[in-house]
């Protein structure tokens, strides 16, 4: 029996509820963050879990891309500046942390538009006759 997380409809949820908690939490984003009580922190929590998630679907495929290592490395990063927050939050690590953001939603969108023919074809019919 297949995994469920790596079927294809799982893909387009977790892509999709990727895209919209990505969203959120950016517009929600504060200057001021407060250590756990922001809506930021709720709704980028919930994102981490679904890259984590997204990762692993995907953790077979296009393994020799530069930009897709790179966005990893970039998702590392953030995953690192989000646990010096927990550790101790200081202006350095919040500054880590911008610059990490920064570098991070580049890469996204850069990985986004590159792997946007793949995510279309995602909403394709297997069979088109069925």
């Amino acid at each position: 029996m297949k995994n469920i997380l790596l079927s294809k409809s799982a893909k387009i949820i977790v892509d999709i509820l990727l895209l919209l908690a990505f969203v959120i939490f950016f517009v929600l984003r504060s200057d001021e963050i407060t250590k756990w009580n922001s809506a930021h922190c709720i709704f980028s929590s919930f994102w981490i879990l679904l890259m984590l998630i997204h990762v692993l679907q995907h953790k077979k495929s296009d393994t020799k891309s530069k930009l897709t290592a790179l966005t990893t490395i970039g998702f590392a990063l953030l995953f690192i500046s989000v646990l010096l927050f927990c550790i101790r939050f200081n202006p350095f690590f919040l500054t880590f942390h911008k610059i990490a953001g920064i570098l991070f939603v580049l890469l996204i969108i850069i990985h986004t538009i590159s792997k946007s023919k793949q995510f279309i074809t995602l909403f394709k019919r297997e069979n088109p006759s069925s």
